[in-house]
């Protein structure tokens, strides 16, 4: 699992998981 993955994970769970977010939208 890779830094960016986990990154991308926290992101959506701090959304509420309602918004999906890209790797490359996180870049």
């Amino acid at each position: 699992m890779n830094i960016l993955d986990i990154k991308v994970k926290n992101l959506g769970r701090f959304k509420g998981g309602t918004v999906k977010v890209r790797p490359l939208t996180v870049l």
